[in-house]
């Protein structure tokens, strides 16, 4: 009985540094995993033309470049940090005419493979600068993950739970295959 704890005992022994590379390197922070759609916003809902305005937004590709348009034509580009998140300022074009107009925010989803657009609707008003605060908007044409879901937190340990069991039961397979062997021998 002591052999087959102490097979037992080394098995899982070894199995347990034979697999702490494989939980260490599944540990690892992840910098792309589903976030959720990415979300963007601006800080005046209602500038007037040449007005800056300060764009920010979140759950889009870590440290990548995102471009900020104003009715499809490109008047900024920024850069997400370590997170995912950006805010900087850009300023509307100033032969922009009254009225509802689209910011669009471009880039690649949290997930950091799927490309997302966020539409913000904006109202060009005369006058000193509009309405404050906020207009924002989420994933508005976002080819993203398609919301829901839960982001995934914890560590991939199958690899190293399947090399631990095999392990347990090679050992306890030559253990059985051991006593079995001094059995039929002590019978003769």
């Amino acid at each position: 009985m002591r052999r087959l704890g102490f097979a037992l005992t080394m098995a899982t022994t070894i199995g347990i540094f034979i697999a702490a590379p494989a939980f260490a390197a599944s540990a690892a922070p992840q910098s792309c995993y589903p976030a959720g759609n990415p979300t963007a916003s601006v800080s005046d809902s209602s500038p007037t033309a040449g007005e800056t305005v300060t764009v920010s937004g979140g759950n889009f590709k870590p440290d990548s470049g995102v471009d900020v348009l104003f009715d499809g034509d490109k008047i900024a580009h920024g850069q997400t940090d370590g997170q995912g998140q950006f805010s900087f300022q850009v300023t509307i074009p100033s032969d922009a005419s009254l009225g509802k107009h689209t910011v669009t925010v471009s880039g690649v989803g949290g997930d950091c493979v799927s490309p997302a657009d966020v539409e913000i609707g904006v109202t060009l008003v005369v006058g000193e600068s509009g309405g404050g605060g906020g207009g924002g908007a989420g994933a508005g044409a976002a080819g993203g993950n398609g919301g829901g879901g839960v982001a995934f937190t914890g560590a991939n340990i199958s690899l190293g739970m399947i090399l631990i069991a095999v392990l347990v039961i090679v050992g306890a397979a030559s253990l059985i295959v051991g006593r079995r062997r001094k059995v039929g021998v002590g019978a003769k």
